[in-house]
């Protein structure tokens, strides 16, 4: 899950994944080809884990996300190029 700086879910992927058991430490990699945000600020992206044959998912980790959105002006951008 990807959660703006209110709180608020803006992204949800899920990906399955064997984890064995007796490893402390694991690395997942995954990419998301677009995260709808909608202004700077300090989202998030929660790890969540769901046993085999649950049916809730558990919070194992939430890792900060700082976002800075900047609006270029066509004028100004146009001027920089040259």
């Amino acid at each position: 899950r990807i959660v703006n700086s209110e709180g608020r879910i803006i992204h949800v992927s899920e990906r399955k994944v064997a984890m064995q058991e007796k490893i402390k430490n694991m690395r997942v990699r995954t990419r998301f080809n677009t995260i709808p945000v909608e202004k700077s600020g300090e989202y998030a992206v929660a790890v969540d884990v769901k046993e085999v044959g649950d049916t809730n998912y558990v919070e194992v980790a939430k890792v900060p996300l700082e976002v800075v959105v900047e609006v270029v002006k066509e004028n100004e951008e146009m001027a920089n190029k040259v």
